[in-house]
């Protein structure tokens, strides 16, 4: 990911942490934000995530207010709730036809087939 106000490389890709649900961050100084979250992490300062106690992440960053990275209970629980919970509900409530289902991005191919053929068979007879 990129630092939209820096420019600065903050990477989250390859990141398997079985804690790290989503991250979004702008920050200016991305080197006291990379120490904070991957190095304090990795020394234990940050405990894994545990659905009971809520205990989630927060990469929010801003270094003039004084707020860093950080466990925080139940961080964005609302919304946390509705993607984790409500939103696999309703995927679980799908019938199985609908959820693997096909979905066209062309509403009949065969007209586009038969309009295509149309179309170069006539431009065959005006070169001929």
């Amino acid at each position: 990911m990129i630092c939209s106000s820096t420019r600065d490389e903050f990477n989250f890709m390859n990141n398997d942490e079985e804690f790290d649900i989503g991250a979004f961050l702008v920050v200016k100084h991305t080197a006291e934000v990379r120490q904070k979250y991957f190095e304090d992490k990795r020394q234990g300062k940050w405990y894994l995530f545990n659905h009971s106690a809520r205990n989630y992440y927060s990469v929010e960053a801003n270094l003039e207010k004084g707020i860093l990275p950080s466990n925080k209970l139940n961080y964005h629980s609302a919304t946390v709730d509705y993607w984790l919970h409500n939103i696999t509900s309703f995927d679980a409530s799908l019938t199985k036809n609908v959820r693997l289902q096909d979905i066209d991005t062309v509403s009949n191919p065969s007209f586009l087939h038969t309009v295509f053929t149309i179309f170069l068979s006539t431009l065959g007879l005006v070169e001929f």
